[in-house]
């Protein structure tokens, strides 16, 4: 029997695909443009909390710094910073009478920390990078040397604990006295502001602590 056994059911048929076609593409349409809608909505979403996230963040991380400064400026000026200042500098230079040790004795075990126990460190914090220590450790005038070698180098503190070191056995020195009474108020001052480190510098660039 053929499929259409008539014209009326073919009229029928033809009459109902007109009618159900435009509302099938009409369907896929709407369905297309509510989708499009709707992911341009979410993107449009995620785009606007990056953006507030990274102005609260950039405020963040401008008022850290700006802490930060304001703290650095009143240690600055804090009286005992200041004398223990002018003692370090008016006498790392008579660190030297203190010295037994040959320099290059002291040079070298600046060398075997920097490339063992700090290169490790650093090469694992760096995706592997190593530094030319050795050529920079050899650039430096016997006073840092001496200095590095005291409080670093023959350090018996593991790494990172350097700062621990407040007294040098058997040096009575003056710098080696204001060292032993300045390092406990740094420390507490480290630990206090979060602070990685603690440097005094003169004027010239010279780290005097």
């Amino acid at each position: 029997m053929a499929l259409f056994s008539s014209i009326r059911a073919r009229v029928q048929f033809g009459t109902l695909a007109l009618a159900v076609v435009p509302l099938l593409i009409a369907a896929v349409v709407i369905g297309f443009l509510s989708y499009q809608s709707s992911r341009d909505a979410v993107q449009a979403r995620v785009t606007s909390q990056l953006e507030s996230l990274r102005v609260v963040q950039a405020a963040q991380i401008k008022g850290y710094f700006e802490s930060l400064s304001q703290t650095l400026r009143v240690t600055a000026a804090n009286p005992t910073v200041l004398s223990q200042f002018k003692r370090f500098r008016d006498s790392i230079s008579s660190v030297a009478e203190q010295n037994t040790i040959p320099i290059e004795e002291q040079r070298a075990s600046l060398v075997e920390y920097f490339t063992k126990d700090f290169g490790a460190e650093f090469s694992k914090r760096n995706a592997g990078a190593t530094s030319n220590i050795v050529s920079l450790v050899q650039a430096l005038p016997d006073l840092t040397v001496n200095l590095q070698y005291r409080y670093i180098s023959s350090n018996p503190n593991k790494l990172g604990e350097k700062n621990l070191l407040e007294r040098l056995e058997g040096d009575s020195g003056e710098f080696a006295q204001a060292h032993a009474e300045f390092q406990p108020w740094v420390g507490e001052v480290v630990r206090q502001y979060g602070l990685y480190d603690f440097f005094l510098v003169d004027k010239n660039g010279v780290i005097v602590y």
